[in-house]
């Protein structure tokens, strides 16, 4: 990747939190998941074995979903990069 690409990336995780913060939709999404884990955690409090295999679960799909954002934005600027709409931004491995 080059300097142009990294530098983008860095900035873009950097503010990402704030403009999550920013949609509406997105703190209403986190608030529901938010309270459904909440909910799940008290019900099973005394199921170490279950909380366990679900924080495991859940940090295998957050993980998931983080890589295939990153890939999705390399992917979107590397095609910006290739119609010319991006020059700068040309990506070479």
């Amino acid at each position: 990747m080059n300097d142009a690409l990294e530098l983008l990336c860095t900035w873009l995780e950097t503010n990402r939190r704030q403009l999550q913060k920013d949609d509406p939709q997105w703190r209403e999404f986190s608030a529901e998941a938010n309270a459904r884990m909440e909910a799940f955690y008290r019900t099973h409090r005394r199921n170490k074995p279950l909380v366990h295999a679900v924080n495991d679960l859940l940090d295998a799909l957050w993980f998931q979903a983080e890589r295939e954002a990153r890939l999705s934005l390399l992917l979107g600027l590397q095609m910006g990069a290739a119609l010319d709409g991006a020059g700068p931004l040309r990506w070479e491995p």
